[in-house]
């Protein structure tokens, strides 16, 4: 416990709550989940399952309902070939990636881990008793990490890959060529990777998501790790999947029933619903947050000092603050703490990411807070001056 720390993003949110409490206009750029409700097909789902009391333990690996409509949505959707028995449905994504990781790490084996990452990674790997090798993404090579970032920071005792693609925070797209190399990288040293996909539907434009699981070489290599949370907006009902080789996807079901017992029944039944609903919905979504970036980034771009990858999924923006850092706001997270105490703006520090020198902005708000927070980021950057 001595390397495992209370979720930064946590605490900024809670005192960005307080201070709303408190009745201050906050700008909620710090929250890393859509801000519209659950559809309505889907709660009903969850009521119906509750007033037929379907309220029981399920089965570790999710109830086979579910693990069917996965498979097929992965088939039908991406041309992946997973069988229902290969998939685990767990209690939200981020504990899909802890139980591979667990799964798969013995104590001293080593995590490769690109910076900027979301920052459960390298916790999760502290958790396992594994080591997390951190390798920085350059920003002049678009935050993508490459084959020969891999190579250099290879070791003997490297066991697993974490690669996160929509990516959090920087919103970056890796393409086919982008991911080729790194799944030669995965399937020459004979490794495990987590492909850690749950922002695969926020895509903008005509992007079109390439899984590393797409790539035969390394199938039986890969947990691929999804969530119902951004897509479906359902970050409060906890509830992802890990899809993999069945001694993969049974090890993290195994995790998972020594830990849970299981998903949340009345969850599982709603996600089904979720499957086979009406997919507009989602489609709108991602619609208006495509609007968002295109609205995000015109404003973040007329912000003196300050540089940033356009992001082409997700729902963030990557700002680069270095030339705001100074005296007493040394840090992002000193920065983080000046904007929100002082002008009402709740960002998340590149800190919390692993990487100093940049704030995370969520634009899962209104355009009407887009507008008027941008503002207020200018003036707080302004009176830094």
């Amino acid at each position: 416990m001595d390397h495992v720390s209370e979720a930064l993003t946590l605490r900024i949110n809670a005192r960005a709550k307080e201070l709303a409490g408190q009745g201050r206009k906050v700008y909620f750029f710090s929250i890393g989940e859509p801000d519209f409700p659950t559809p309505r097909n889907i709660k009903d789902a969850g009521i119906r399952a509750i007033n037929s009391d379907f309220t029981k333990y399920t089965a570790g690996a999710g109830i086979p309902e579910l693990r069917k409509a996965i498979a097929r949505d992965l088939q039908d959707r991406l041309g992946l070939p997973y069988a229902p028995g290969q998939i685990a449905v767990t209690i939200g994504g981020k504990f899909a990636i802890a139980a591979a990781v667990m799964a798969a790490c013995d104590p001293g084996d080593e995590l490769l881990i690109p910076l900027p990452c979301f920052p459960s990674y390298i916790d999760q790997a502290h958790l396992a008793q594994a080591v997390p090798v951190l390798i920085p993404a350059r920003e002049e090579e678009g935050f993508k990490i490459r084959r020969a970032d891999l190579e250099e920071h290879l070791t003997s005792r490297t066991k697993m890959l974490i690669l996160n693609t929509p990516h959090n925070p920087t919103g970056v797209v890796y393409s086919y060529e982008d991911l080729r190399p790194i799944a030669h990288f995965i399937r020459d040293h004979g490794i495990y990777v987590i492909a850690d996909e749950v922002y695969e539907r926020l895509l903008f434009g005509r992007l079109k998501h390439v899984s590393l699981a797409s790539f035969p070489d390394i199938f039986h290599q890969t947990f691929l790790v999804n969530s119902f949370s951004k897509t479906y907006c359902m970050t409060g009902w906890r509830l992802g999947y890990c899809a993999a080789p069945e001694h993969l996807s049974g090890a993290v079901a195994g995790v998972q029933s020594h830990m849970n017992s299981s998903a949340n029944s009345i969850a599982q039944r709603a996600a089904v619903e979720a499957l086979a609903g009406d997919q507009q919905l989602v489609a709108d979504m991602v619609r208006i947050f495509e609007r968002r970036r295109d609205l995000m980034v015109e404003l973040a771009s007329r912000i003196p000092g300050v540089t940033f990858p356009r992001p082409d999924g997700a729902f963030y923006l990557w700002l680069n603050v270095k030339n705001h850092l100074k005296g007493s706001v040394g840090t992002s997270y000193d920065l983080s703490m000046h904007l929100l105490e002082n002008f009402g703006v709740a960002s998340m520090p590149g800190s919390a990411f692993g990487t100093e020198g940049y704030l995370r902005l969520s634009y899962a708000v209104s355009d009407d807070d887009i507008r008027a927070g941008l503002q207020k980021l200018k003036e707080g950057l302004e009176a830094l001056k």
